[in-house]
């Protein structure tokens, strides 16, 4: 009997060899359970708060929690007007100073192609001219060194973008930054 358990019984390097493995699924569990927890406190800020600002404000600072979120803003399309109303917006270059912009102006950009396809984007600046030239996204305001954005919808239509970026080199957002926002 005990020669069966020996076979099973991993030895001190293949311990070691695990480790690594261990600690990025420990990791994942506790990223997967800070999310899940921001979700909560999203959900019940929505439920709770008397003002829509005071909404995007907390959302913003859940999502500071996550990734650099310095530059941050949310903006909604209305159709029925041909405007983007921006909502929310804090950025360290660009300041806002009129709320809302005709459609027109900016759909030929990052936030537009959001608003347009539906689809989230994952911008590098070191993947400008590639976007430009599949896309046709042209840049708007300030050029960010990354830019991650991804639809707000109403069922199946997008009804706005949400969208983090960042202009230091030094910060780099990542597919997990990216579904988080998601």
């Amino acid at each position: 009997m005990s020669s069966d358990l020996t076979q099973y019984e991993l030895t001190e390097e293949e311990l070691r060899e695990l480790i690594p493995q261990l600690q990025q699924l420990t990791d994942k569990y506790k990223r997967a359970e800070r999310v899940q927890k921001a979700l909560f406190d999203i959900s019940e800020l929505a439920s709770s708060v008397s003002h829509l600002n005071r909404l995007y404000s907390a959302i913003h600072e859940i999502i500071a929690d996550f990734m650099n979120a310095d530059n941050f803003f949310v903006a909604f399309y209305e159709q029925d007007n041909n405007l983007i109303d921006f909502a929310y917006f804090v950025d360290e270059f660009d300041e806002q100073t009129v709320r809302q912009l005709p459609a027109e102006d900016m759909m030929d950009g990052m936030t537009g192609f959001i608003l347009r396809t539906g689809q989230h984007l994952f911008y590098k600046r070191e993947e400008e001219e590639r976007l430009a030239k599949e896309h046709g996204i042209k840049l708007v305001g300030s050029q960010p060194f990354e830019l991650l954005g991804v639809p707000l919808k109403r069922g199946s239509q997008v009804i706005g973008a949400m969208v983090v970026q960042t202009y230091d080199e030094g910060i780099h957002y990542s597919q997990e930054d990216l579904e988080v926002l998601l």
